[in-house]
């Protein structure tokens, strides 16, 4: 099995998660790839789903920190999805299953149906949307600091060029 054949995969599941993964942190979708691919072609089916998992989590565990300069717009999306699985859970399981969700997340679930496996997935795609959103946000955030500071840099020339040998600012005389 190649990357191309395990990329193709995932996009025939549909998966939002890996949607916003690839879009958001292609580099990231792409290591990701590379470790699915290497598990398919020594593991088994449950080492594949082990190594898919830990793609996930180790992206989502490094972009956390990100949540905190998200839009709240993007972070109450991904709210109000782990809310949806919250009453979803609720609604269909018992209480000590409920209570193993609270501890160990939706693999608690013994026999998770579909309607279950798209919880987590709106979950996880809604907090790399966040990420990414923040990324952005930083990006350009950080690109106007920078632009910021050079135009400061660029006034303190100015005001050195056109002060007098004392260091004291000295007026500019039109027309003499």
């Amino acid at each position: 099995m190649t990357t191309a054949d395990v990329d193709a995969e995932i996009r025939k599941q549909g998966l939002q998660i890996f949607k916003a993964i690839a879009r958001e942190f292609p580099d990231d979708y792409d290591a990701m790839l590379r470790k699915i691919t290497a598990a398919a072609q020594t593991g088994s089916g449950t080492e594949v789903r082990n190594v898919s998992r830990q793609a996930v989590a180790d992206p989502r565990q490094r972009y956390t920190p990100l949540l905190t300069s998200a839009p709240d717009s993007e972070v109450s999306q991904a709210l109000s999805a782990q809310l949806d699985m919250l009453n979803h859970v609720m609604a269909r399981e018992t209480p000590a299953t409920c209570n193993n969700y609270l501890r160990n997340g939706p693999d608690a679930i013994s026999a998770p149906g579909h309607d279950v496996l798209a919880h987590p997935d709106k979950i996880g795609a809604t907090l790399f949307n966040a990420f990414g959103a923040a990324k952005k946000k930083r990006f350009a955030g950080g690109h106007a600091q920078r632009s910021g500071l050079v135009a400061g840099r660029r006034r303190l020339h100015q005001k050195r060029r056109h002060a007098g040998r004392d260091g004291r600012h000295r007026e500019r005389r039109p027309g003499l």
